[in-house]
């Protein structure tokens, strides 16, 4: 968020951008909040009984096996699914793409820039000119929709998703706090010490 926050053409507009921003948090806590206790009730309640017996009918075509992840975690769904009426289910499913293409977006980005100022330039003899640092930035993208696409095939979660986001984030955290404070505040931080601390 760090861009977005710096990115205001005034500072009043960043100022608004921010009291605004908070709004959308907002929405999206109570979303994430009331969606997990409805589906509760709905699986649990003995008045929905039957409701929740489709629910879990359609969840054993994905995987009889209940301790498979992808099961688990397509309950919501699946469970939003079989309550909500047929046009607020569009609704839905279009902030959720909106939502999937605005957090990609910002990912493909972000590490795309990543890789190029932190891997590609130290190694690099000569810095690039504007053009060719564009172009590197855009190969740099394509590069890791490229990854992600061929990982989220390959990999099959075996925890949570926000376990998995917990985990890796800091996985990242833990080096890079060390790259950014040693490169930023030690005048004996160096390229091969940041490349350490990544790695180690």
């Amino acid at each position: 968020s760090q861009a977005y926050l710096s990115s205001g053409k005034s500072a009043h507009e960043t100022k608004m951008a921010g009291v605004i921003g908070q709004w959308r948090e907002y929405v999206l806590s109570l979303l994430l909040v009331m969606a997990p206790i409805g589906i509760y009730v709905l699986m649990h309640h003995p008045a929905f009984a039957l409701k929740a017996a489709s629910v879990n009918k359609f969840l054993d075509t994905i995987s009889i096996d209940p301790n498979d992840e992808i099961r688990r975690q397509m309950l919501v769904p699946v469970a939003l699914k079989s309550i909500l009426p047929i046009g607020l289910i569009g609704g839905l499913s279009a902030v959720m793409l909106a939502a999937f293409i605005g957090n990609h977006d910002t990912y493909l980005h972000s590490w795309g820039v990543i890789f190029i100022q932190d891997v590609l330039m130290p190694l690099r003899k000569k810095p690039f000119n504007p053009t060719e640092h564009i172009r590197a930035l855009r190969f740099s993208i394509v590069g890791v929709a490229v990854f992600i696409f061929i990982f989220s095939l390959l990999f099959k979660p075996k925890q949570y998703i926000q376990m998995f986001f917990a985990i890796t984030g800091s996985i990242f955290l833990g080096g890079v706090g060390s790259a950014v404070i040693g490169g930023l505040y030690w005048s004996r931080g160096s390229t091969a010490a940041a490349f350490s601390s990544m790695t180690n």
